[in-house]
């Protein structure tokens, strides 16, 4: 790895997780890093702190799995623009919507990332992985539009929640009104590095 070494901060509460008695912002976490790969060629990575809302399922035609979430990352869109240009999309509150995506490279990575999620709606996680800007088509058909996202190469949950199979998802906390503090890493939940490491050889 090298090059700039970028952060944003992070502590407070979410407006949109936040309790009614709490008007701060939630500011997330983000590192982002020049890196290079095995094979000599660079590549972003970045390690961020956030909600993460629960995933969705896909097959690619050539019959590869993955799972895609979204999350908003708030405070971080200077350091976004920063490493991805100024094409990087920012909401009018300064949030910006990321979408992670993870696949599976037959070590059921896709099947141990939805098990964190059994009786939640989102989870707080650490995220690692490569980050950039990639265009889509709007179902609407207007121009095509630039969205930020990460490949997730590592995750780990920090909520300190953990579901259980009996009680469903009442055994969810009430996120909005349980944001992690600043700096806090809770216990348990355990830290997934993925066996392929080289983005070059991950499918985009």
């Amino acid at each position: 790895m090298y090059g700039n070494n970028v952060n944003a901060g992070n502590g407070g509460t979410n407006n949109s997780n936040a309790g009614s008695n709490n008007n701060s912002k939630f500011v997330s976490f983000l590192n982002v890093k020049d890196c290079v790969t095995s094979k000599g060629n660079g590549y972003i990575g970045c390690t961020t702190i956030c909600w993460v809302k629960a995933p969705k399922t896909g097959t690619t035609q050539n019959g590869k799995n993955f799972v895609r979430a979204q999350v908003v990352l708030n405070g971080c869109s200077k350091t976004l623009q920063y490493a991805l240009g100024n094409e990087v999309p920012v909401l009018q509150d300064g949030g910006v919507w990321v979408s992670l995506i993870l696949w599976d490279n037959g070590h059921d990575e896709v099947g141990r990332f939805l098990k964190r999620f059994e009786g939640f709606e989102r989870r707080n996680m650490v995220i690692t992985g490569s980050l950039r800007l990639t265009s889509y088509k709007p179902k609407d058909g207007s121009p095509d539009r630039k969205s930020v996202e990460i490949t997730v190469d590592g995750f780990r949950c920090v909520d300190g929640y953990k579901s259980s199979s009996n009680a469903g998802s009442a055994a969810q906390p009430n996120v909005q009104n349980a944001p992690a503090p600043a700096g806090y890493i809770a216990p348990g939940g355990d830290f997934v590095p993925l066996d392929d490491e080289d983005p070059e050889d991950v499918p985009f």
